[in-house]
């Protein structure tokens, strides 16, 4: 499929709903070019009789596996494109800051702000819904660091690691420091 080519439906199912239990949940595929990931399979189901809902899209040109070093310096940073795969960790070592992808790990476009805020609503949710006293106070310590982090960015790095090879980070020119290496093996 090239840039230019429609959409391609490939399948739709009808299957039962894990949810409600109906036989009315639908499972469309279609093939689809997306800028900077390339050829997708995009997934999306929908059950008409309790209103679940969830897509996904899935590449499918991988590459090499690549981490991205990206080194952030300055409140304009922030606003630099990430392209995150299902198969990408992101961490800000210096601060002891990890997410590695799930089984269930969404692909997305945001921009470093847009992945600060990601760990902001994570770490609230824990704060939230923790019944550990312990596990609120560093919930809420983390969102002290992360707050500090978007109004007021130190320098720190931010690396983006993608056995798949497709993480990107877009707008990268305006970057001080960007590493990209190639990762042999696992």
């Amino acid at each position: 499929m090239k840039k230019t080519e429609e959409p391609k439906a490939l399948n739709v199912l009808t299957i039962r709903c894990p949810i409600c239990g109906n036989k009315t949940l639908q499972i469309k595929e279609t093939e689809y070019y997306i800028p900077y990931l390339g050829k997708a399979l995009l997934v999306s189901r929908y059950c008409s009789s309790c209103h679940y809902r969830k897509s996904e899209i899935v590449p499918l040109e991988p590459k090499r596996h690549q981490r991205i070093y990206v080194r952030i310096t300055s409140e304009d940073d922030l606003k630099v494109k990430i392209v995150r795969t299902s198969t990408t960790s992101i961490e800000i070592p210096e601060h002891g800051i990890y997410i590695y992808p799930g089984i269930d790990a969404p692909c997305f476009i945001t921009n470093v702000e847009g992945i600060l805020q990601r760990f902001y609503d994570a770490a609230r949710r824990i704060a939230i819904l923790s019944q550990n006293k312990e596990e609120r106070i560093a919930s809420m310590l983390f969102l002290e660091k992360i707050d500090k982090l978007r109004n007021d960015p130190s320098p720190f790095t931010l690396i983006l690691d993608d056995p798949a090879g497709l993480a990107k980070v877009i707008g990268s020119k305006k970057l001080k420091f960007i590493l990209v290496e190639d990762v042999e093996g696992d």
